[in-house]
């Protein structure tokens, strides 16, 4: 038998593992115009991340650990995220400034590890929130998939229902538990 060339050179195989390095890596903004003022949106904020609200749910749930009331510096919390599947995150609080600003870290056994900030910008009697996500995957499944899964654009689209629950939330609107019921029935559709 005649020697087989191989499938991939080496040089292939350094193309590919780039290329997955490259894919599994997210920077990406968010934003949206919130129907109020910058300190009643970081209450919102606040309270979500606390558990006194839940305009966020069923999409994304965050429980802060180790029986904390208050979201503080240091504050660890773990998120669910029920989109296209269920994914983890563990986050830690490393900075905040009243109605301005939130610094969180990803960390330990999180799906992707590396940091988010929310910003506050007042416009003319609302708010400019922005959320910026800079991530790496932290799981090889979740590499090895990134080419074919675009987990940027599945972000981005639970920011905006989240963006859409905060508004109606603190708009008093009471239809915005159906933002998130009318998103599942679509998925059921599909």
């Amino acid at each position: 038998f005649k020697s087989l060339p191989p499938l991939f050179g080496a040089h292939d195989l350094k193309l590919a593992i780039s290329t997955l390095l490259v894919e599994s890596s997210y920077n990406v903004i968010d934003e949206a115009i919130i129907d109020t003022d910058p300190s009643a949106v970081f209450k919102a904020l606040l309270d979500e991340y606390t558990g006194v609200s839940s305009w966020w749910k069923p999409i994304l749930e965050i429980k802060l650990r180790g029986g904390e009331k208050t979201l503080q510096k240091g504050s660890v919390f773990d998120i669910i995220v029920r989109y296209h599947g269920k994914g983890k995150l563990t986050g830690k609080i490393t900075e905040i400034v009243e109605s301005k600003l939130i610094r969180v870290d990803y960390i330990e056994d999180s799906q992707f590890l590396g940091n988010a900030k929310w910003t506050l910008e007042p416009s003319d009697g609302k708010t400019k929130l922005k959320f910026l996500w800079n991530v790496k995957s932290n799981r090889f499944l979740l590499t090895l998939v990134s080419p074919f899964i675009n987990h940027a654009k599945n972000h981005s689209e639970v920011m905006k229902l989240g963006f859409k629950g905060l508004n109606n939330y603190l708009t008093k609107d009471k239809t915005y538990r159906f933002v998130f019921l009318k998103h599942f029935l679509r998925k059921l559709q599909t």
